[in-house]
């Protein structure tokens, strides 16, 4: 069983100075939503939901976990998800960039889906810049524009990774 995932995160660090290691292990990174889809089943999963859902519970456990830049999924995931929930193991991740650079195609994943021709197409990041900076306040409709942000770099990640 495949699930396919991605986070939307916040800290006081700036990932692209500090990098995933330090960024992901920081006490200011937390998690804003997962994006999520098992099969026809998707959705958006936030730290306030508390347990995993069941079909997401039993693919971390048992399954194949992709991500598109699945090293940051991971740490995300290693160092944010709280103890108590289950986590996949080192060798269940599969990384949807690499799988795509394998392939020939880009590796970031608006270009990769671009050069796939999918119908679907990346959300704009302005947002995802903004609510990933740990001192700024959603206002209005933030979370849920960044969930729907999310749930589409998952559905994207889909066709890129296969």
């Amino acid at each position: 069983m495949n699930v396919y995932l991605d986070f939307e995160t916040a800290s006081d660090l700036d990932l692209d100075v500090v990098g995933a290691h330090r960024y992901a292990a920081h006490p200011s990174t937390f998690i804003h939503c997962m994006g999520w889809r098992r099969g026809p089943m998707r959705a958006v999963w936030h730290p306030v939901d508390g347990r995993w859902p069941v079909l997401l519970e039993d693919a971390l456990k048992f399954g194949t976990v992709y991500a598109h830049n699945a090293g940051f999924d991971r740490l995300i995931m290693q160092h944010c998800v709280p103890d108590s929930l289950a986590k996949p193991s080192f060798s269940q991740w599969r990384c949807t960039a690499a799988l795509a650079r394998s392939a020939g195609l880009p590796g970031k994943l608006a270009e990769a889906a671009e050069a796939l021709q999918l119908p679907m197409r990346k959300g704009d990041t302005r947002l995802m810049k903004k609510m990933a900076d740990a001192s700024y306040t959603p206002t209005g409709n933030d979370r849920t524009e960044l969930a729907a942000y999310c749930q589409t770099d998952v559905d994207l990640s889909l066709p890129v990774g296969v």
